[in-house]
Protein backbone atom coordinates (compact mmCIF):
# COMPACT_ATOMS: atom_id res chain seq x y z
CA UNK A 1 0.00 0.00 0.00
CA UNK A 2 1.15 3.59 -0.98
CA UNK A 3 1.65 5.68 2.28
CA UNK A 4 -0.17 8.05 2.76
CA UNK A 5 -3.03 6.10 1.25
CA UNK A 6 -5.06 8.94 0.38
CA UNK A 7 -8.71 9.08 1.59
CA UNK A 8 -11.38 11.51 0.13
CA UNK A 9 -15.02 11.38 1.70
CA UNK A 10 -17.68 13.08 -0.38
CA UNK A 11 -19.87 14.92 1.77
CA UNK A 12 -23.30 16.78 1.04
CA UNK A 13 -26.05 18.26 2.89
CA UNK A 14 -28.64 15.59 3.88
CA UNK A 15 -26.01 13.14 4.77
CA UNK A 16 -25.68 10.99 7.67
CA UNK A 17 -22.62 12.09 9.44
CA UNK A 18 -21.86 8.46 11.77
CA UNK A 19 -21.89 6.82 7.61
CA UNK A 20 -18.82 9.07 6.96
CA UNK A 21 -17.79 9.58 10.57
CA UNK A 22 -17.57 6.55 11.55
CA UNK A 23 -14.98 5.06 8.39
CA UNK A 24 -13.08 8.37 9.31
CA UNK A 25 -12.44 6.85 12.85
CA UNK A 26 -11.78 3.80 11.83
CA UNK A 27 -8.94 5.40 9.47
CA UNK A 28 -7.74 7.69 11.65
CA UNK A 29 -7.43 5.30 14.73
CA UNK A 30 -5.26 2.86 12.44
CA UNK A 31 -3.02 6.24 11.95
CA UNK A 32 -2.63 6.53 15.39
CA UNK A 33 -1.85 3.25 16.70
CA UNK A 34 0.97 3.15 13.39
CA UNK A 35 2.06 6.66 14.66
CA UNK A 36 2.66 4.99 18.14
CA UNK A 37 4.31 2.12 17.28
CA UNK A 38 6.78 4.71 15.12
CA UNK A 39 5.72 4.67 11.86
CA UNK A 40 4.22 7.15 9.36
CA UNK A 41 0.72 7.62 9.40
CA UNK A 42 -0.78 5.24 6.75
CA UNK A 43 -3.67 7.16 5.62
CA UNK A 44 -4.12 10.69 4.78
CA UNK A 45 -8.19 11.77 4.99
CA UNK A 46 -9.80 14.58 3.32
CA UNK A 47 -13.60 15.62 2.78
CA UNK A 48 -15.04 17.08 -0.16
CA UNK A 49 -18.54 18.76 -1.32
CA UNK A 50 -19.36 19.89 -4.77
CA UNK A 51 -19.56 23.41 -4.51
CA UNK A 52 -17.00 23.18 -1.58
CA UNK A 53 -19.15 24.94 0.84
CA UNK A 54 -19.75 23.35 4.10
CA UNK A 55 -22.43 20.55 4.42
CA UNK A 56 -25.59 20.26 7.39
CA UNK A 57 -26.01 16.46 8.35
CA UNK A 58 -29.18 15.28 8.73
CA UNK A 59 -28.55 15.26 12.75
CA UNK A 60 -28.17 19.26 12.52
CA UNK A 61 -24.64 19.80 12.40
CA UNK A 62 -22.42 21.81 10.41
CA UNK A 63 -19.52 20.16 8.72
CA UNK A 64 -16.66 22.40 7.20
CA UNK A 65 -15.24 20.51 3.94
CA UNK A 66 -11.41 20.40 3.25
CA UNK A 67 -11.70 21.21 -0.56
CA UNK A 68 -13.74 21.54 -3.35
CA UNK A 69 -14.99 18.01 -4.65
CA UNK A 70 -13.94 19.38 -8.71
CA UNK A 71 -10.18 20.04 -7.06
CA UNK A 72 -9.56 17.54 -4.96
CA UNK A 73 -7.28 15.40 -7.15
CA UNK A 74 -6.65 12.09 -7.52
CA UNK A 75 -7.46 9.46 -4.50
CA UNK A 76 -6.38 6.07 -3.65
CA UNK A 77 -9.69 5.36 -1.60
CA UNK A 78 -13.33 7.29 -2.26
CA UNK A 79 -16.06 6.81 0.32
CA UNK A 80 -19.81 7.97 -0.43
CA UNK A 81 -21.76 8.14 2.67
CA UNK A 82 -25.57 8.37 2.56
CA UNK A 83 -28.52 9.99 3.55
CA UNK A 84 -31.05 11.50 2.19
CA UNK A 85 -29.25 13.71 0.58
CA UNK A 86 -27.93 11.41 -1.87
CA UNK A 87 -31.48 12.31 -3.90
CA UNK A 88 -30.05 15.62 -4.68
CA UNK A 89 -26.74 14.83 -5.08
CA UNK A 90 -27.76 12.62 -7.88
CA UNK A 91 -29.12 15.29 -9.80
CA UNK A 92 -26.20 16.36 -10.35
CA UNK A 93 -23.94 15.17 -13.44
CA UNK A 94 -20.67 16.73 -12.36
CA UNK A 95 -20.56 14.49 -9.27
CA UNK A 96 -21.13 11.12 -10.86
CA UNK A 97 -18.00 12.54 -13.68
CA UNK A 98 -15.48 12.87 -10.84
CA UNK A 99 -16.70 9.57 -9.23
CA UNK A 100 -15.82 7.55 -12.64
CA UNK A 101 -12.60 10.11 -12.98
CA UNK A 102 -11.51 8.85 -9.85
CA UNK A 103 -12.30 5.41 -10.02
CA UNK A 104 -10.56 5.44 -13.73
CA UNK A 105 -7.37 6.57 -12.01
CA UNK A 106 -7.30 3.50 -9.88
CA UNK A 107 -9.02 4.81 -6.87
CA UNK A 108 -11.20 2.12 -4.26
CA UNK A 109 -14.70 2.98 -4.33
CA UNK A 110 -16.48 2.68 -1.32
CA UNK A 111 -20.48 3.02 -0.74
CA UNK A 112 -22.01 3.15 3.10
CA UNK A 113 -25.38 2.24 3.03
CA UNK A 114 -27.33 4.39 -0.05
CA UNK A 115 -23.56 5.83 -0.90
CA UNK A 116 -24.08 3.17 -3.05
CA UNK A 117 -26.68 4.50 -4.97
CA UNK A 118 -24.08 7.31 -6.09
CA UNK A 119 -21.77 4.47 -6.98
CA UNK A 120 -24.75 3.05 -9.18
CA UNK A 121 -25.98 5.89 -11.04
CA UNK A 122 -21.96 6.92 -11.94
CA UNK A 123 -22.05 3.32 -13.49
CA UNK A 124 -19.63 1.86 -11.07
CA UNK A 125 -21.34 -0.53 -10.10
CA UNK A 126 -22.22 -2.53 -12.95
CA UNK A 127 -22.00 -6.17 -13.57
CA UNK A 128 -21.07 -5.97 -9.90
CA UNK A 129 -22.34 -7.52 -6.59
CA UNK A 130 -23.47 -4.65 -4.37
CA UNK A 131 -24.85 -3.73 -1.08
CA UNK A 132 -27.03 -0.83 0.82
CA UNK A 133 -29.24 -0.44 3.67
CA UNK A 134 -32.15 -3.23 4.05
CA UNK A 135 -34.58 -0.42 3.76
CA UNK A 136 -33.35 0.14 -0.02
CA UNK A 137 -31.89 -2.75 -1.80
CA UNK A 138 -35.24 -3.48 -3.95
CA UNK A 139 -35.09 0.21 -4.75
CA UNK A 140 -31.41 0.08 -5.74
CA UNK A 141 -32.08 -2.91 -8.11
CA UNK A 142 -34.83 -1.60 -9.42
CA UNK A 143 -33.53 1.84 -10.39
CA UNK A 144 -30.41 0.26 -11.15
CA UNK A 145 -30.99 -3.51 -13.22
CA UNK A 146 -27.52 -3.96 -13.91
CA UNK A 147 -26.17 -4.24 -10.58
CA UNK A 148 -26.43 -7.92 -8.49
CA UNK A 149 -28.12 -6.51 -5.63
CA UNK A 150 -27.20 -8.45 -2.63
CA UNK A 151 -29.61 -7.79 0.30
CA UNK A 152 -28.43 -9.45 3.33
CA UNK A 153 -24.31 -9.04 3.66
CA UNK A 154 -23.60 -6.37 6.04
CA UNK A 155 -20.81 -5.56 3.72
CA UNK A 156 -20.07 -6.45 -0.32
CA UNK A 157 -16.24 -6.52 -1.83
CA UNK A 158 -16.17 -7.06 -5.91
CA UNK A 159 -13.20 -5.84 -7.43
CA UNK A 160 -12.54 -2.23 -6.22
CA UNK A 161 -15.39 -1.69 -5.34
CA UNK A 162 -16.94 -2.07 -1.87
CA UNK A 163 -20.19 -1.13 -0.62
CA UNK A 164 -21.85 -1.62 3.01
CA UNK A 165 -25.23 -1.75 4.81
CA UNK A 166 -26.50 1.30 6.98
CA UNK A 167 -25.01 3.39 9.69
CA UNK A 168 -22.79 1.32 11.84
CA UNK A 169 -22.05 -1.26 8.91
CA UNK A 170 -19.91 1.15 7.13
CA UNK A 171 -17.62 1.12 10.40
CA UNK A 172 -17.16 -3.31 10.04
CA UNK A 173 -16.31 -2.26 6.24
CA UNK A 174 -13.96 0.62 7.11
CA UNK A 175 -11.71 -1.87 9.52
CA UNK A 176 -12.16 -4.61 6.58
CA UNK A 177 -9.99 -2.32 4.71
CA UNK A 178 -7.78 -1.68 7.82
CA UNK A 179 -7.49 -5.26 7.76
CA UNK A 180 -6.95 -5.78 4.32
CA UNK A 181 -4.34 -2.62 4.08
CA UNK A 182 -2.72 -2.68 7.76
CA UNK A 183 -3.17 -6.54 8.63
CA UNK A 184 -5.69 -8.36 10.95
CA UNK A 185 -3.85 -7.13 13.89
CA UNK A 186 -4.09 -3.62 13.38
CA UNK A 187 -7.53 -4.47 12.39
CA UNK A 188 -8.47 -6.16 15.71
CA UNK A 189 -6.07 -3.38 17.82
CA UNK A 190 -8.16 -0.43 16.37
CA UNK A 191 -11.88 -2.30 16.87
CA UNK A 192 -11.13 -2.87 20.42
CA UNK A 193 -9.89 0.61 20.84
CA UNK A 194 -13.03 1.49 19.32
CA UNK A 195 -15.38 -0.65 22.01
CA UNK A 196 -16.54 -2.53 19.07
CA UNK A 197 -17.75 -5.85 20.51
CA UNK A 198 -17.08 -8.01 17.55
CA UNK A 199 -15.28 -7.27 14.11
CA UNK A 200 -18.37 -8.74 11.91
CA UNK A 201 -17.72 -10.22 8.55
CA UNK A 202 -19.34 -9.32 5.18
CA UNK A 203 -21.28 -12.10 5.14
CA UNK A 204 -22.96 -11.63 8.18
CA UNK A 205 -26.42 -10.69 7.34
CA UNK A 206 -28.32 -7.12 8.06
CA UNK A 207 -30.94 -8.74 9.75
CA UNK A 208 -29.72 -10.02 13.36
CA UNK A 209 -32.44 -12.93 14.24
CA UNK A 210 -32.26 -12.22 17.91
CA UNK A 211 -33.23 -8.36 17.05
CA UNK A 212 -35.93 -9.05 14.75
CA UNK A 213 -37.58 -11.11 17.45
CA UNK A 214 -37.16 -8.77 20.53
CA UNK A 215 -41.07 -7.48 19.92
CA UNK A 216 -41.77 -9.88 22.68
CA UNK A 217 -38.86 -10.05 25.08
CA UNK A 218 -41.10 -9.42 28.08
CA UNK A 219 -44.03 -12.62 27.02
CA UNK A 220 -43.34 -16.38 27.09
CA UNK A 221 -41.56 -16.48 23.73
CA UNK A 222 -39.52 -13.96 24.79
CA UNK A 223 -38.25 -16.48 27.80
CA UNK A 224 -37.62 -18.89 25.09
CA UNK A 225 -35.65 -16.37 22.72
CA UNK A 226 -33.56 -15.79 25.86
CA UNK A 227 -32.87 -19.49 26.85
CA UNK A 228 -31.86 -20.47 22.74
CA UNK A 229 -28.83 -17.57 23.43
CA UNK A 230 -27.33 -18.67 26.51
CA UNK A 231 -27.82 -22.49 25.19
CA UNK A 232 -26.87 -22.90 21.63
CA UNK A 233 -25.01 -26.04 21.88
CA UNK A 234 -27.87 -27.92 23.65
CA UNK A 235 -30.27 -29.79 21.94
CA UNK A 236 -33.99 -28.02 21.95
CA UNK A 237 -36.69 -29.65 20.07
CA UNK A 238 -40.00 -28.18 20.07
CA UNK A 239 -41.12 -30.17 23.02
CA UNK A 240 -38.51 -29.16 24.70
CA UNK A 241 -39.06 -24.97 24.13
CA UNK A 242 -42.90 -25.54 24.51
CA UNK A 243 -42.12 -26.79 27.89
CA UNK A 244 -40.09 -23.84 28.82
CA UNK A 245 -43.12 -21.20 27.44
CA UNK A 246 -45.52 -23.52 29.32
CA UNK A 247 -47.53 -24.11 26.06
CA UNK A 248 -48.50 -27.08 23.63
CA UNK A 249 -45.78 -27.90 21.43
CA UNK A 250 -48.56 -26.78 18.35
CA UNK A 251 -49.37 -23.34 20.61
CA UNK A 252 -45.86 -22.53 21.16
CA UNK A 253 -44.80 -23.53 17.61
CA UNK A 254 -48.00 -21.06 16.08
CA UNK A 255 -46.73 -17.92 18.00
CA UNK A 256 -42.90 -18.57 18.21
CA UNK A 257 -43.38 -18.23 14.07
CA UNK A 258 -46.13 -14.82 14.84
CA UNK A 259 -43.18 -13.39 16.80
CA UNK A 260 -39.84 -14.24 14.76
CA UNK A 261 -41.07 -14.82 11.18
CA UNK A 262 -39.40 -18.10 11.56
CA UNK A 263 -40.34 -21.93 12.40
CA UNK A 264 -38.25 -22.69 15.90
CA UNK A 265 -35.91 -25.42 14.08
CA UNK A 266 -35.07 -22.46 11.39
CA UNK A 267 -34.93 -19.69 14.01
CA UNK A 268 -32.56 -22.22 15.63
CA UNK A 269 -30.56 -22.70 12.66
CA UNK A 270 -30.14 -19.35 11.39
CA UNK A 271 -29.02 -18.65 14.92
CA UNK A 272 -26.63 -21.33 15.49
CA UNK A 273 -25.09 -20.37 11.96
CA UNK A 274 -24.62 -16.91 12.92
CA UNK A 275 -23.00 -17.99 15.82
CA UNK A 276 -20.14 -20.30 14.00
CA UNK A 277 -20.18 -17.09 11.66
CA UNK A 278 -18.06 -15.26 14.05
CA UNK A 279 -16.12 -18.47 15.27
CA UNK A 280 -14.68 -18.72 12.35
CA UNK A 281 -14.15 -14.89 11.51
CA UNK A 282 -12.52 -14.44 14.58
CA UNK A 283 -10.59 -18.17 15.86
CA UNK A 284 -8.95 -19.29 12.87
CA UNK A 285 -7.17 -22.50 14.80
CA UNK A 286 -10.16 -24.20 16.46
CA UNK A 287 -10.85 -27.35 14.86
CA UNK A 288 -14.10 -26.88 12.77
CA UNK A 289 -15.72 -29.90 14.87
CA UNK A 290 -15.41 -28.00 17.99
CA UNK A 291 -17.07 -25.11 15.84
CA UNK A 292 -19.61 -27.41 15.20
CA UNK A 293 -20.36 -28.41 19.06
CA UNK A 294 -20.17 -25.17 20.46
CA UNK A 295 -22.85 -23.84 17.73
CA UNK A 296 -25.03 -26.96 18.73
CA UNK A 297 -24.79 -28.70 15.61
CA UNK A 298 -24.17 -32.38 15.62
CA UNK A 299 -21.19 -32.79 13.76
CA UNK A 300 -19.07 -30.54 10.95
CA UNK A 301 -21.30 -32.19 8.10
CA UNK A 302 -24.36 -30.81 9.33
CA UNK A 303 -22.80 -27.57 10.21
CA UNK A 304 -21.27 -27.33 6.06
CA UNK A 305 -24.64 -28.37 5.31
CA UNK A 306 -27.10 -25.39 7.00
CA UNK A 307 -23.88 -22.91 6.74
CA UNK A 308 -24.58 -23.84 2.79
CA UNK A 309 -28.22 -23.19 2.95
CA UNK A 310 -27.98 -19.61 4.94
CA UNK A 311 -24.32 -18.25 3.46
CA UNK A 312 -24.54 -19.75 -0.03
CA UNK A 313 -20.59 -20.43 1.26
CA UNK A 314 -19.02 -23.63 2.94
CA UNK A 315 -17.63 -22.62 6.43
CA UNK A 316 -14.09 -23.65 5.34
CA UNK A 317 -14.32 -21.00 2.89
CA UNK A 318 -15.54 -18.54 4.38
CA UNK A 319 -13.04 -19.11 7.35
CA UNK A 320 -10.32 -18.73 4.55
CA UNK A 321 -11.77 -15.60 3.55
CA UNK A 322 -10.78 -13.84 7.28
CA UNK A 323 -7.34 -15.95 7.78
CA UNK A 324 -4.59 -13.50 8.58
CA UNK A 325 -2.78 -14.96 5.82
CA UNK A 326 -5.00 -13.18 3.08
CA UNK A 327 -4.44 -9.60 4.69
CA UNK A 328 -1.68 -7.14 5.19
Amino acid sequence: MKVPHEILVLLFDGVVMLDAAGPMDVFSTANHFVQRAGGQAPYRIRSAAYGGEAVRCTNGLRLQVDCELRAAGPADTVLTPGGPGTREALLQPPLCEELRWQAERGARMVGVCSGSFLLAEAGLLNGRKATTHWQYTGLLQRLYPRVEVASEPIFVEDGQTFTSAGVTAGIDLALHLVERDLGRELALEVARYLVVYLKRPGHQTQFSTPLQAQVDVEGPIGKVLSWIESHLDQTADVERLANLASMSPRNFARRFRQTTGHSPARYLTRRRVEAASLLLSNAHDLPMATVARRCGFSGAEQLSRSFKRVHGIEPQRFREQFAPSQHG
